[in-house]
């Protein structure tokens, strides 16, 4: 029996309607989704249970800055300075993550009311970000669809442009798998020996490091508790091992009995534990966030791939179609 899709009552994003919509897989999976940010909000297992993390009204999402279960872009992570040169033009994008570039900026995709249908077996939004917008050039037209296959939930993003323009495109949601206050009994295998350092602004060095003998190995499963030794938590890149743009492996994470096996079609993904989590942010029934009360698994390109030459390219021309599929295969664990 294929997946029920359904439109449910909207929400309000100030005079225009938040619509809201559901997935239930045939093996009794539950999506839900917001056109605002085209917007993961919550993923019930089949005995009930909401692995999804996060603000759980819409408004509550827009008050807070966690990007919770949306479409980052035009450009998800990090921007030095928010400063990038295409074909020898240097273009300013918005700094608001000072002094750098986060998330495609202040009014990004993740704030965008993306327009909604549902075409067969998927649900479609689209978006156009006009030539500009946020310093980007080019106008982009972007559309992410979202199926629900048995126990397999898809992400398929795809954007083109009218003039050279930098893309990488995810989405942030973030899971709880145990209900655990802080994530520390995730247990989280990452599919990667090598990760990108970054400076005290998180802004990669340009070197690519192994792994080995850091507190970034997760090439085993191993328990975020061990992992968080210091307290700091993460908010870091890894290098999939996995070619690009064919579907491979990312990572696995598993707590209470839940798990899911995360793929991608981008070379990268930022682990981030939730660290700026904090009680002036509303979570899900009227309750504040705890700080590493989830963990992120971004996958995507590599932060501030436009300024390092060696880094995947970022780059999208006319007659191109950036294309990104993520796929989360969920188990028992």
């Amino acid at each position: 029996m294929p997946a029920r899709l359904a439109e449910l009552e909207p929400g309000s994003f100030g005079s225009e309607a938040a619509r809201n919509f559901e997935i239930v897989s045939d093996q009794g999976f539950r999506a839900t989704f917001n056109a605002v940010g085209a917007r993961l909000m919550a993923l019930e297992f089949p005995d009930g249970f909401d692995v999804v993390a996060g603000p759980e009204r819409i408004e509550d999402m827009l008050e807070s800055d966690v990007y919770a279960g949306a479409i980052c872009g035009r450009f998800a992570n990090r921007i030095e300075k928010g400063l990038v040169t295409i074909d020898g033009t240097a273009h300013q994008l918005t700094v608001n993550a000072p002094p750098n570039h986060l998330h495609g900026g202040v009014e990004a995709f993740h704030r965008k009311n993306w327009v909604a249908e549902i075409i067969d077996d998927a649900l479609v939004f689209s978006l156009v970000s006009p030539n500009r917008e946020e310093g980007y050039p080019g106008k982009l037209r972007a559309r992410c669809s979202y199926r629900f296959d048995g126990d397999t939930l898809s992400c398929e993003i795809e954007a083109t442009t009218k003039k050279t323009t930098v893309v990488n495109l995810t989405n942030h949601v973030y899971w709880n798998l145990s209900g655990a206050e802080i994530v520390a009994d995730h247990e989280l295998q990452i599919s990667a020996q090598a990760y990108t350092p970054t400076n005290a602004e998180l802004i990669p060095s340009g070197a690519v490091s192994f792994v080995s003998g850091t507190n970034y190995d997760f090439r085993e499963p191993t328990f975020l508790e061990e992992a968080f030794e210091d307290g700091s938590g993460f908010d870091g890149n890894f290098c999939l091992e996995g070619e690009r743009h064919t579907l491979h492996h990312a990572a696995s994470l598993a707590a209470g009995g839940r798990a899911f096996d995360l793929f991608t079609t981008e070379p990268g993904l930022q682990l981030y534990t939730a660290g700026h989590w904090g009680p002036a942010f509303k979570g899900k029934k009227g309750e504040g966030l705890r700080r590493f009360g989830a963990v992120a698994l971004e996958p995507q390109n590599w932060p501030d791939a436009p300024n390092q030459p060696n880094f995947p390219s970022a780059l999208l021309k006319p007659g191109e179609t950036y294309h990104h599929r993520i796929e989360w295969q969920f188990r028992e664990g």
